[in-house]
């Protein structure tokens, strides 16, 4: 998407799990920003928050720009409007995700996650 011109991606979640497995809002913070890193755009995730019947969703929602800053972010179970300025620059080149073009983002993204020397 990004290759093709995107400036931004949005994208919609609803984190609703058993209560065990709910909190997962470093999990998803950390692909969003991958996400936005790899591909040089802005990252706009909206999840939902509270709890619905035996099931919580702590929200991980999060504005994080091309270069994997959070602009802005939710408190856990909190609903919440978030607001952020964002450039998105059209005629900037995006680097788009082709590991055989960018080798880097694929070993930072990998050093960082999995924590591969």
């Amino acid at each position: 998407m990004a290759a093709k011109g995107a400036t931004v991606l949005f994208v919609p979640t609803n984190n609703c799990l058993p209560p065990n497995n709910a909190d997962v809002v470093a999990r998803a913070r950390s692909t969003q920003a991958a996400r936005a890193v790899e591909n040089g755009l802005t990252v706009i995730a909206a999840d939902v928050a509270g709890r619905q019947g035996a099931f919580v969703s702590y929200g991980s929602t999060n504005i994080i720009d091309p270069d994997g800053a959070v602009l802005a972010s939710s408190k856990p179970f909190v609903e919440d409007l978030l607001i952020a300025d964002i450039e998105p620059e059209a005629d900037k080149e995006r680097r788009g995700w082709d590991s055989a073009k960018n080798p880097a983002i694929v070993r930072a993204f990998l050093e960082e996650c999995y924590e591969v020397a």
